[in-house]
């Protein structure tokens, strides 16, 4: 009490630099707040799937792409023929417009297979989502809404299912919504219908358009290198029957899902995670005329933090790793925070 009272007294006598010390800390523990949170959500948490170390993500192997999409007609063979995978779903980019009140609202939409939503292992927020019948040629017109639509447009009201939207002038049946974190396929996807495959013109063309993004699902047992194998050879027989249609198709990639989604962001984002809370050494030292300001902050974090290893970063790995909560990581930060913004104020050699 007696350090918390001198504390105080100085910070009353030099209030400029207190409010300087004050607003320098919520901006840097803002910061590191937020680069936290997106690593947390890409690098650490796991996806929000079923069994998410089984979703694989598929692409053609061409001489100027490694990561090519498919044709219509290769990616039915491959989703017919695979036995390593349990699941084959695809989707593709789909401009939509929704006319709503005489106002149409240009949109962002996603065509996808409707055994997408039962490879990835999730459920509707409201509703449904595509299932099997959905993808018949004769099946009717229905749209799944992204969750930000749903409560945009239509107040998260879940009356909404089973009405009707005019969608690209065609009248669509609302059958359901998207679960609230659902990080593909597209960034921002707004609506979501049926490939059906059959209706499509190109079913048929072997040397038509390559639009597909293609992901899958392992069989218990199987690994990515295994169904590389496979669709790789499948690859190679659809090549020697068509070799003209097929001829720059050389074979099939396949690598983790969560992977494929973080890609090389994953160098750039630990890069600036570690810039954030690592930019000062532990030679760093506080200055004296400021050290009863920031008394009245240093031991919060350490009595909330039981154990907490002053000089060890093992213990922040700990942290990352699950084993303590998110406030208190968040104090971990505030913490070390703290120690960085005292080595740039002073730094003994």
């Amino acid at each position: 009490m007696t350090e918390f009272r001198i504390a105080l007294r100085q910070c009353v006598r030099q209030f400029g630099f207190a409010l300087t010390v004050v607003c320098t800390l919520g901006v840097t523990i803002g910061a590191t707040t937020a680069v936290f949170s997106v690593v947390n959500t890409v690098l650490i948490r796991a996806l929000p799937f079923a069994a998410p170390e089984r979703l694989v993500w598929i692409a053609s192997v061409r001489p100027d792409n490694p990561r090519a999409p498919f044709s219509l007609p290769e990616f039915m063979d491959y989703r017919s023929q695979s036995r390593t995978l349990a699941g084959v779903a695809a989707y593709a980019n789909w401009n939509v417009s929704l006319a709503e009140d005489g106002i149409a609202e240009k949109l962002t939409g996603a065509r996808m297979s409707a055994n997408a939503f039962d490879v990835l292992g999730v459920s509707a927020a409201a509703g449904r989502l595509l299932n099997d019948s959905d993808d018949r040629a004769d099946a009717p017109l229905v749209v799944v809404l992204s969750h930000r639509l749903w409560e945009r447009q239509f107040g998260g009201n879940a009356d909404v299912v089973g009405k009707t939207a005019r969608i690209n002038g065609e009248s669509y049946l609302i059958v359901g919504v998207l679960p609230r974190q659902f990080p593909i396929p597209l960034l921002d996807i707004d609506a979501v219908a049926a490939l059906t495959p059959d209706r499509d013109p190109l079913r048929h063309v072997r040397n038509s358009v390559n639009f597909l993004r293609v992901f899958g699902r392992l069989n218990p047992g199987m690994s990515a290198n295994q169904a590389q194998a496979e669709l790789t050879a499948i690859c190679r027989s659809l090549r020697q029957q068509f070799p003209v249609e097929y001829a720059r198709k050389e074979a099939v990639n396949v690598t983790a899902l969560r992977e494929a989604l973080v890609g090389d962001f994953r160098q750039s984002m630990l890069l600036l995670f570690g810039a954030v809370v690592t930019e000062s050494s532990g030679r760093c030292r506080l200055r004296s005329l400021y050290k009863p300001t920031l008394r009245l902050c240093l031991p919060v974090p350490m009595i909330l933090l039981p154990g907490w290893p002053a000089r060890q970063p093992a213990g922040f790995l700990l942290c990352l790793s699950g084993s303590v909560s998110a406030w208190k990581i968040n104090l971990a930060l505030l913490w070390l925070k703290l120690r960085s913004i005292g080595g740039q104020w002073r730094c003994i050699h």
